[in-house]
């Protein structure tokens, strides 16, 4: 390198170095520039420089110090009596190049030079005088290049004070959703449980505006009953002043008829308050009685701070739930209506308002949509939440699940309708649009510039369908985050912050392995807060370039149910210098139908859309509890459903259950619900939709045992849901049963799912599927019928068919029953009846044998072939009803080959290489223990299709004719080893009238060639002895011995090219062909090996 760049490269590591010894000295953080203190300017290195290169010296002395954790140096330069001084060398530290350098302040300092000058120093005595200024004006050069230093550079413009304040919110439901959070009335359930109280938990609609609520305690509203109400105020009833609890998701009060239980105590009591509740506050609320019809009693709550609305549209639904313990206690819950637009509107603008009156500049920035249904087309809802999010000044957009579900066209047509908001993913990208998505932005605002990147949830890539993947790009985050610091560096911001809608492990990992980010915004929980949420962070600015992982990660609530803002605090000195950050004030604001909504914007931005319907519709499903009376064992599925309500997972097999039964398939495998809010008592369609918020079509496929098992294996975060296999884990891997049998690896199994997982990021492993099925109708049974007239359907829809499928057949108990049913985990051990095509194969061989003389009277066609080329076909089908202790089984097997031999003069001599048919129906019971040895019989009838000739006379042998009964012991069937026998034979061939007895013996082993169980080697052995007997003659044998060596690999479909080495050993009874023999076929074929249940699979 030339000389410039060696001595800068030299300075450079000497600079970086010398910031390590300041780190055990006692900081003070300010800017005065009298001489009661002294300064430094401290910098990192890779290693020492300073006692080489004179250059840095004559800038002032330097000490050293080794950071043996991070393998760099730390050094201080100095020292200098006046900050202005300082600030000069500073200068020109950085003009050389030395952008990280920078000023910061001591109290104590070296005594003697020498200390200060010497090696690895670590200067802990108190300074007997200090020192003077080293430097008033100094001109050195490196290379050809000077660095400068004079005071005339040191002259500072009074340093200016900027407050950047971001506002973020984020995973919202948009312009027409909002949510509610209502588990804080199972702290009454839970005591309920405790002391064994029966307990009903009831759920209604209700009107809400800010600081009140109307409902009807006991009855479901119509939806028309609050105009009623509302004329009949000056007649309602006052009830008194009463006692409540507020939280940030409910207001709950006990009624003042029902007070045999004090329920508002027994949450007070609850120990698990503070924890999960911490907000909680005792509050004073007005209630008021009203009647309409003359006998249906309505109640009315009123806050502290209700305000009345001027227009009966500004009223908008909410839920109240109802704790009910028997006659003595009842318990109002009113849950918020949280996370809506205008009420998020309403908030924001008072805080733009404030903060800029206060000086402080404002940026907006959203993290996206959460996916819902509200009945409008996707493009349309995207096209309306980023119009809202423009209407209220949001300049940047980091992606989520819905931004992503639209795809990349339809969101940048939306995009570029405004300009002026910045789509921002730093580990996103598409080939389509190659400008979509900007990975990083530099925002320069009152001197100071911040430089940004942001990471969308990886976890997305698993939850999106292929039509929308396979025009986008998912990054490592760890590498993204780097290269887009990286990049940001390069323009020398003072602040790095990264946002962010992943999961809090990633948020963390990001953190630790990603080196220059200063913010992390933000982190979502479920957690509650306290009512004031907000933390500042000073800024110790001498430390800030040794610290490495972010100050903070900020928190707001999930759902956009709050409004979270930081505000940083600068000092910006100019340009050359920079801003240094002082401090990061984080707060959260809660977004409820407590704030009143911007009325105006939410009319502005709805009109022409039509919202969804508030109509509840039908009930689905009913109460919990309900249920509970139905099958007590539902309340044990975990401690949710103990409180009384389903719980997440329940739900999720209830589903995955659904799609099972209605296939039909053996397995389902379905996404884990992306949003499941909390509700309770009977569900309506309204409430039954917001737990069906995902956009998956139904697939069906016949996949490998191996397959399955493979991909639940790669599902190591758990996102996925399976009814029909159970998985038993064990240190040593994990057992898998599909209604109760062993999955074997290479049998297929139908399997339903959906086009997400099946075309997702999870691809690999549905690859080797067949019998694709994505079209269906949908029967009167609910039983889904492919179907190439069928529809695309999703499996929303299908769920919602089969739930007011199930309502129609009754009401009430019935009702009940049926669900109940669905929701009971089906047995551990289902009847499967099942065809087993036992390989069916064309072959062609090559045929040698060997043996002695006296087998011509043989009726086996093996022991008496020749030499020759053959061609063959062989197989059998395996009719199996198996049920949970026993099984039964009716067979078919057959073979015949055919050589046909010149010998010589015109003469073709015909043999059969092959010629079998078997006909056998066998029992076996297996007991509780499945794969212990059981007993079992079989009867077999043995035969031929054309009988032998006798080589020697010319003659046909007779043919064979042979009732076999076996009794023996088999060994419950597994992957590598599916048929393992012993037994005891009696038997006789009805065209010689002979009874044999003996014994047989046949296994058959399975044992893959490759880790997906495609290629397969296949070991099967039949041994036959028998024993002497008196009416022995030339046309018995003692021993056969069949043993085939066999290779398949997969062509298509069920096809597989078969390789085989098929060996038969023999040995007669008689003196004349007592002589063993042995018959070799070399057989390439194409080969059907298929397991085919007719009740879940189609034939072709």
């Amino acid at each position: 390198m030339d000389s410039f760049k060696k001595w800068c490269l030299f300075l450079y590591i000497g600079v970086f170095s010398s910031i390590h010894w300041a780190s055990g000295q006692n900081i003070v953080s300010n800017d005065n520039t009298s001489g009661d203190s002294v300064f430094t300017i401290q910098f990192i290195a890779l290693s020492d420089s300073t006692n080489s290169f004179e250059p840095l010296r004559t800038l002032g002395k330097v000490i050293r110090e080794f950071i043996p954790e991070r393998g760099i140096y730390r050094y201080s330069l100095g020292y200098f009596d006046n900050r202005l001084h300082a600030n000069s060398v500073l200068i020109a530290l950085r003009s050389a190049g030395f952008k990280d350098a920078f000023v910061r302040k001591n109290i104590v300092v070296p005594s003697l030079p020498v200390e200060f000058m010497s090696t690895d120093s670590i200067i802990s005595k108190e300074p007997e005088k200090i020192p003077e200024a080293e430097i008033s004006d100094t001109i050195k050069f490196m290379g050809d290049q000077p660095i400068t230093v004079h005071d005339s550079m040191s002259a500072q413009s009074e340093k200016e004070n900027v407050r950047i304040n971001f506002l973020y919110t984020g995973k919202s439901f948009g312009v027409l959703g909002n949510t509610r959070f209502q588990s804080e009335h199972e702290m009454t359930t839970e005591y309920a449980v405790e002391k064994d109280i029966k307990f009903k938990l009831v759920s209604h609609a209700c009107w809400r505006a800010k600081g009140l609520t109307v409902f009807l305690p006991s009855d479901e509203p119509n939806g028309d009953e609050l105009d009623l109400i509302l004329n009949e105020r000056s007649h309602w009833e006052v009830l008194e002043s009463i006692e409540a609890l507020e939280t940030h998701n409910v207001l709950m009060f006990q009624d003042p008829d029902r007070t045999g239980h004090d329920m508002l105590r027994i949450i007070l009591n609850n120990p698990k308050l503070a924890i999960n509740f911490p907000e909680i506050k005792q509050v004073k609320i007005k209630l008021y009685r009203a009647h309409i019809h003359d006998k249906i009693e309505c109640l009315i709550v009123e806050e502290a701070d209700a305000e009345w609305p001027s227009d009966e549209a500004y009223w908008s639904i909410g839920e109240v739930n109802r704790v009910d313990f028997g006659k003595k206690g009842r318990l109002f819950e009113l849950p918020n209506n949280q996370g809506g637009f205008g009420h998020r509107s309403t908030i924001l603008n008072q805080l733009t308002s404030s903060l800029s009156e206060s000086g402080g500049h404002v940026v907006k920035i959203d993290m996206g949509h959460r996916n819902a249904d509200y009945d409008v087309s996707n493009i349309e809802r995207s096209r309306l939440d980023i119009t809202g999010l423009d209407s209220l000044g949001y300049s940047i957009l980091l992606p989520f699940e819905f931004e992503f579900l639209i795809g990349v066209d339809s969101l940048n047509t939306i995009l570029k309708e405004h300009p002026s908001l910045s789509l921002l993913a730093s580990n996103v990208s598409s080939s389509v649009n190659p400008g979509l998505f900007n990975s990083h932005k530099i925002l320069e605002i009152g001197g100071v510039r911040i430089g940004l990147l942001a990471l969308a949830d990886p976890s997305l890539e698993s939850n999106l369908p292929g039509k929308i993947l396979i025009n986008l790009k998912f990054e490592d985050i760890i590498s993204a985050a780097q290269k887009a610091v990286d990049k940001l560096q390069e323009s020398k911001p003072d602040v790095i912050m990264a946002l962010s809608n992943m999961k809090t492990s990633d948020n963390a990992r990001l953190s630790e392995n990603v080196k220059g980010i200063n913010l992390v915004v933000s982190n979502f929980t479920d957690h509650a807060m306290s009512w004031t949420s907000s933390k500042e962070i000073k800024i110790n600015q001498e430390e800030r370039q040794s610290i490495g992982a972010p100050y903070d990660i900020s928190s707001i609530r999930d759902f956009g149910i709050e409004i979270g803002r930081i505000e940083m605090n600068f000092n910006v000195q100019d340009s050359i210098r920079g801003a240094d950050l002082q401090s990061i004030i984080e707060q959260s604001y809660k977004v409820t139908d407590r704030t009143a909504s911007d009325n105006a914007l939410m009319a502005h931005l709805t009109k022409g859309i039509t919202v969804h319907s508030e109509e509840r519709g039908d009930l689905l499903f009913p109460a919990f509890i309900d249920l509970i009376e139905q099958n007590p064992d539902l309340e044990n599925f975990d401690e949710t459903t103990r409180n009384g309500r389903v719980s997440k997972p329940m739900w999720e097999k209830f589903i995955s259950r659904i799609l099972t039964n209605g296939a039909p398939s053996e397995v389902s495998i379905i996404r884990k619900i992306p949003t499941f809010l909390p509700l309770i008592g009977k569900l309506h369609e309204r409430e039954v939709r917001s737990w069906l918020w995902f956009e998956d079509e139904i697939v069906l496929m016949d996949m490998k045992g191996r397959d399955i098992k493979r991909l639940l294996e790669a599902d190591r975060d758990e996102t996925l849901v399976t009814s029909g296999i159970v998985a038993f884990k064990s240190p040593g891997g994990a057992f898998y049963t599909i209604m109760g049998r062993p999955v074997q690896d290479d049998v297929y199994y139908r399997v339903a799912t959906t086009n997400v997982i099946s075309n997702g990021v999870l691809k690999e492993y549905f690859r080797w599927g067949l019998r694709h099925a994505s079209k269906f109708e949908i029967q009167k049974t609910g039983i889904l019928k492919d179907s190439k007239d069928g529809a695309v359907l999703p499996l929303r829809d299908y769920v919602l068919s089969e739930l007011r499928r199930i309502r129609s057949y009754g009401k009430g108990k019935e009702h009940h029953r049926r669900i109940a049913d669905l929701l009971v985990p089906k047995l551990p051990y289902q009847k499967l009846f099942s065809f087993n095509f036992a390989r069916p194969t064309l072959w062609t061989s090559l045929n040698r044998a060997y043996k002695g003389n006296g087998y011509e009277a043989i009726p086996e066609s093996r022991v008496i072939s020749g030499n020759s080329f053959v061609i063959g076909a062989e197989g059998g089908i395996i009719a199996t009803l198996d049920k949970e202790k026993s099984e039964w089984g009716i067979g078919m097997k057959f073979a015949f080959a055919q050589q046909s031999v010149d010998i010589g003069n015109g003469i073709y001599q015909k043999t059969e290489n092959a010629d079998d048919i078997n006909l056998n129906i066998t029992y076996k019971y297996r007991g509780s223990k499945r794969e212990a040895f059981h007993p079992y019989t079989r009867l077999e009838y043995d035969s031929e299709f054309t009988p032998t000739v006798n080589r020697n006379t010319g003659l046909e042998n007779a043919k064979q004719k042979i009732l076999r009964n076996v009794i023996g012991i088999s060994k419950g069937s597994t992957s590598k080893w599916p048929v393992l026998e012993l037994g005891l034979t009696a038997e006789n061939d009805f065209s010689n009238n002979n009874y044999q007895y003996g014994l047989q013996g046949r296994s058959l082993g399975r044992f893959p060639l490759d880790k997906n169980w495609n290629v397969i080697y296949s070991l099967t052995n039949n041994f036959n002895y028998y024993l002497p007997n008196r009416n022995d003659s030339e046309r018995d044998l003692s021993i056969k011995y069949n043993m085939v060596h066999e290779v398949l690999i997969p062509l298509f479909g069920d096809i597989s090219l078969s390789v085989a080495a098929d060996l038969f050993f023999f040995k007669g009874k008689t003196e004349f062909n007592r002589d063993p023999g042995m018959s070799m076929l070399m057989k390439v074929g194409l080969s059907y090996n298929r397991l085919w249940k007719p009740r879940f699979q189609s034939l072709f």
